[in-house]
């Protein structure tokens, strides 16, 4: 069993919600990104160490509203060539999380904490009150992981 799935039978066991919830994205329905399902890591968000944490009842919203960003954005950068689709197909979820310190939008991979099918996109989410960065700022973030090499990607995070 994997760890996340642990993870959820200790929270169902408790009666607690998981720490990981699912939205349907909000804009996607053909392109590249349509496929992913969007999760926001409530517990990244919650728990994050800023002085005042956002509301639970505002992750939902906020969840829908980060997906629509994620598919606009990566759907646009597919359809003008700049994005290979291939990069987003072995992807089956697009994990939200806060990244305190990731003052640039960040997308990675991390089979062993997550799964294989996971890609995280990764701000400052809680330190921002639960804003969105730019849609150029995302694009950027998404170009650089899916090839680092480039010369916009010098000095930013992997």
């Amino acid at each position: 069993m994997s760890r996340k799935a642990r993870l959820r039978a200790i929270f169902a066991a408790a009666g607690i919600g998981s720490a990981l919830f699912a939205i349907q994205p909000a804009a996607a329905a053909e392109g590249c990104a349509a496929h992913l399902m969007i999760e926001v890591d409530e517990d990244s968000l919650l728990n994050a160490p800023v002085d005042t944490p956002p509301a639970r009842k505002r992750l939902a919203p906020f969840g829908r509203a980060a997906g629509t960003l994620f598919a606009r954005t990566a759907n646009g950068l597919c359809r003008d060539g700049r994005l290979a689709p291939e990069r987003l197909g072995p992807f089956r979820r697009l994990i939200v999380q806060n990244g305190s310190g990731a003052v640039d939008p960040l997308f990675y991979e991390d089979p062993h904490g997550f799964g294989s099918e996971d890609l995280i996109f990764q701000w400052i989410f809680a330190d921002s009150d639960l804003q969105l960065p730019g849609e150029e700022d995302v694009a950027t973030g998404l170009l650089c992981w899916a090839e680092p090499e480039q010369e916009m990607c010098a000095g930013r995070e992997p």
